[in-house]
């Protein structure tokens, strides 16, 4: 049963009570948003019920599906608990049934969150949702086609009876991902697993941006030179691309100074004093020279004030799905000396 098959940038984290595993659910990247948490717990008898108890909240969470193994004679139990962990992210994560042996109860808890610090990728969860049902096919008939010449950096997850492995690996992709070696091996190794989940990084448009100006000390009638190098140091073309930068309220566009790798760009300002303007998709290693020559037409307010820009832009993961990349450059300081 497929229960998250997405590609963006996207991380998973693993708590369990297993060894080897911790029951504090922290995750270290910023701005991060759970997008599925899965909880699947195993007993000695059927536990229709569990106790979640963590630092400042607890939850009962009733069964999903339950299904008895049949190697091990333990029952295995999963439930979508997104919302409840959503709300208790940074916290220490205690489960006891309402009912039988606490000792006998294993639990699994794979949180998968979206973060835009991070690289894409494609990621994958899906759990059996029956006694002998044929997982490993659904899994493999449901991987993106992936074909290129770069090598792809890949986590696969495989939780067999009470037993999560984990697989790290790189991928050389010319015969596409359905046809990597580990995937025999691991399956060979874990014929029954419940639950498979892999995480491979996707071609990245990594975008550098240099914003410069030919002099930090302005006073009124000064002529000011901006400057913004932009190299797409990535591993994929940079599509779409959209600059865009906001002058100073004291300064103004000089007209026909707009210049893209020498070439001449007719445009004005926006009411918000913004320059907006659409470039060529960018290929890796593709480097863009965009500079403008700003008016200093009136008296400022304040006796510092900043400028950058931002790169708005469209990248190409792994299963073909355009993603929307954004990217700002430093941050350029003036000082008013009038």
């Amino acid at each position: 049963m497929e229960l998250f098959d997405k590609a963006d940038r996207l991380g998973m984290t693993w708590v369990s009570n297993t060894e080897g595993h911790s029951t504090l659910l922290h995750i270290e990247d910023l701005s991060y948003c759970i997008v599925r948490a899965v909880l699947i717990w195993y007993s000695e008898q059927p536990a229709s019920a569990v106790e979640i108890v963590t630092g400042s909240d607890r939850l009962t969470v009733e069964l999903e599906s339950v299904f008895q193994d049949r190697s091990t004679g333990r029952y295995v139990h999963m439930k979508d608990i997104t919302f409840f962990v959503q709300m208790n992210s940074d916290s220490e994560y205690s489960i006891t049934p309402k009912s039988g042996d606490p000792d006998s109860l294993v639990w699994h808890l794979p949180v998968i969150y979206n973060c835009p610090f991070l690289p894409p990728c494609h990621l994958s969860l899906h759990v059996q949702s029956e006694p002998e049902a044929p997982l490993w096919e659904s899994w493999l008939a449901g991987l993106p086609e992936i074909t290129t010449s770069l090598s792809l950096a890949s986590e696969l997850h495989v939780l067999e009876g009470t037993t999560h492995q984990t697989y790290p690996d790189t991928f050389a992709l010319e015969k596409g991902l359905k046809n990597q070696p580990l995937y025999p091996r691991v399956r060979n190794e874990s014929p029954h697993p419940y639950l498979i989940a892999q995480r491979v990084l996707g071609r990245d448009a990594v975008m550098k941006l240099d914003q410069s100006a030919d002099h930090d000390v302005v006073k009124l009638g000064d002529i000011v030179t901006s400057r913004t190098v932009i190299t797409n140091t990535g591993s994929t073309t940079c599509m779409y691309v959209q600059y865009r930068t906001t002058l100073p309220q004291c300064a103004r566009l000089v007209p026909g100074s707009f210049i893209i790798n020498g070439i001449h760009v007719p445009l004005e300002t926006d009411a918000m004093n913004v320059i907006t303007v659409i470039l060529r998709n960018m290929p890796v290693g593709d480097l863009l020279d965009v500079s403008f020559r700003m008016d200093i037409h009136e008296e400022s307010e304040i006796e510092k004030f900043y400028m950058s820009s931002v790169l708005d832009y469209h990248l190409e993961p792994v299963d073909n799905r355009l993603l929307i990349g954004n990217q700002p450059s430093n941050v350029v300081e003036f000082i008013w000396g009038g």
